[in-house]
């Protein structure tokens, strides 16, 4: 009998992505928004008009969607496959994310939405939902999706200035496999570890094209997709494996000059950690707050390491119910992107 791997479920899913394999478009897990159920009534037609919903058929909408919801954040996210993750207890919605700490790390930075323009939030029919698990599921996918672009924007825009290795390459240059292998070799320290990049749409299929380094064309469009695998040589004998992906997100500074900032870095380079809110609302310094009308309502939707149990992203999910017609379910989470080894990632300019 062969010995367990010790691999979680989404350390699976991830590294089929990893190894290559096309997936969603939206951050290449294997969940895709875009395929169309069999299943979308199989037993009601949507209501003609939106029920009266109580507040237990709210209750029973936001448990229903607990289990789902924090898992397929984390598989629709490009980042939160790259980096650590981690659920802290005891941390309560303050002004700066100064609580959140790993291994002796402080945060740089806190991200915590709710009730706002850019919050995670879909309005549904809650009497037609509960009766359609195809819809349950697909609205799990759409919040999820939605929060896992704010925590890529929060991971990719926070803490690549951080990283200790002086920047490679050159502002509006395309890296070449001398670049980049320049950039491996400031990350010498990390043997044993896989390495990701994550470079702006475009300069992966640049680089394929001026033919300077091992480039395979990119796997999709550009965007927050899975491109190809990027070998660069140091020397003859050494080669190190570089998975190479593309985001959307990739920082872009200047305005005469703009400079874009891939990076390299490794899984122990940055951790995102969340904490569990309970029945707390959520709060940014800054942003002014405005709850939801109506009876507010809650549920933690949890991901533990199915063999360790141990939580790896915590949100709350949140409706205030109006008594009548649509109600807008809200992802609300506390977190905090860590730079956790800043010696473990590297700027890429092109």
């Amino acid at each position: 009998m062969s010995k367990s791997t010790h691999l979680t479920a989404l350390s699976v899913e991830h590294s089929l992505r990893l190894g290559g394999l096309k997936g969603s478009l939206k951050g290449a897990q294997p969940v895709w928004p875009g395929l169309v159920p069999t299943n979308w009534y199989p037993q009601n037609l949507p209501a003609a008009t939106n029920g009266t919903p109580t507040n237990a058929d709210c209750q029973n909408l936001l448990n229903a969607l607990a289990p789902l919801v924090a898992r397929l954040t984390i598989q629709q996210s490009l980042m939160l496959g790259l980096v650590y993750r981690t659920v802290q207890p005891g941390v309560v919605p303050s002004g700066d994310g100064s609580t959140f700490t790993v291994n002796g790390a402080t945060a740089t930075g806190i991200s915590s939405q709710f009730d706002r323009a850019n919050a995670p939030c879909e309005s549904v029919a809650v009497d037609v939902v509960n009766k359609n698990p195809s819809l349950l599921f697909d609205l799990a996918i759409r919040l999820a999706t939605q929060t896992a672009i704010q925590i890529d924007q929060t991971l990719l825009g926070n803490l690549y200035s951080g990283f200790s290795n002086a920047a490679v390459g050159t502002a509006q240059t395309t890296p070449t496999g001398s670049t980049l292998a320049s950039a491996v070799t400031a990350l010498a320290g990390t043997a044993g570890e896989p390495l990701f990049g994550v470079f702006a749409p475009g300069v992966l299929s640049a680089a394929a094209t001026a033919g300077d380094a091992t480039v395979e064309p990119p796997l999709g469009s550009p965007g927050r997709a899975l491109c190809s695998l990027w070998t660069t040589g140091i020397g003859t004998s050494s080669v190190r494996l570089v998975r190479l992906f593309s985001s959307v997100f990739v920082p872009v500074t200047g305005v005469a000059t703009q400079t874009q900032h891939n990076q390299l870095f490794t899984p122990s380079a940055m951790a995102y950690a969340t904490t569990d809110l309970g029945t707390t609302l959520g709060y940014q310094a800054g942003v002014s707050y405005t709850p939801p009308t109506g009876v507010i309502l809650t549920a933690t939707s949890t991901h533990n390491d199915p063999e360790t149990a141990t939580p790896q992203l915590c949100l709350q999910l949140v409706i205030g119910n109006t008594g009548a017609g649509a109600q807008a379910v809200y992802v609300n989470y506390l977190g905090a992107p860590v730079l956790v080894n800043p010696s473990h990632g590297i700027v890429i300019q092109s």
